[in-house]
């Protein structure tokens, strides 16, 4: 049985392990490996635009960096405006698998607000969520490890969860290509 290289491109451990496990849903056998890639985004992505771009940006630069890799994942969360929430704003994350015949799929996660607190200073000090989260909750490098959605839902679900979330979403067309019409290799 050939192993299946994939490509993260991100070396954020949260976001490695979530990709692993998301193809580990529909591959047996794989191997995940994450790199940095330069996005040349905002640190902080805001709106929709900026969070796809990322998420290709990552999933491409990945599948480029890493030798015999057959998928490349991005995965990138940001704030996107949305009308009748407390904030005017919710958290998305996006996931983009490329492969090696420039085919791009695309998933997201749940979607879910900040503190009113937190979306104010990211526009009026230009701040990261994570510096205004880590503050709020105490906890260093949060992005890293359970995340602003394992802290405001007590544990309950995590950056873990949601990441796999919109990971297993980008390959549903992969996972079903007869209706997708996806060309099978």
């Amino acid at each position: 049985m050939t192993m299946l290289l994939v490509a993260v491109g991100s070396k954020n451990p949260v976001k490695v392990k979530a990709a692993r496990s998301a193809f580990r849903t529909f591959f047996s056998s794989i191997r995940v490996v994450g790199v940095g890639v330069e996005t040349g985004i905002p640190p902080q992505p805001v709106g929709w635009d900026q969070i796809l771009e990322g998420a290709v940006k990552r999933a491409v630069g990945a599948l480029e960096k890493v030798e015999g890799s057959v998928f490349g994942v991005g995965i990138e969360a940001g704030i996107v405006p949305f009308p009748k929430t407390v904030t005017g704003y919710f958290d998305a994350q996006l996931a983009a698998i490329a492969d090696r015949d420039g085919l791009i799929t695309l998933g997201g996660g749940p979607l879910f607000e900040y503190p009113p607190e937190v979306v104010e200073e990211v526009f009026s000090k230009g701040v990261e969520v994570e510096e205004v989260m880590e503050r709020i909750s105490g906890v260093q490098k949060i992005g890293e490890k359970f995340g602003a959605i394992g802290f405001l839902t007590k544990k309950h679900y995590t950056r873990f969860e949601i990441t796999k979330m919109a990971v297993v979403a980008a390959l549903i067309p992969r996972a079903n290509p007869c209706l997708y019409r996806l060309r099978q290799s």
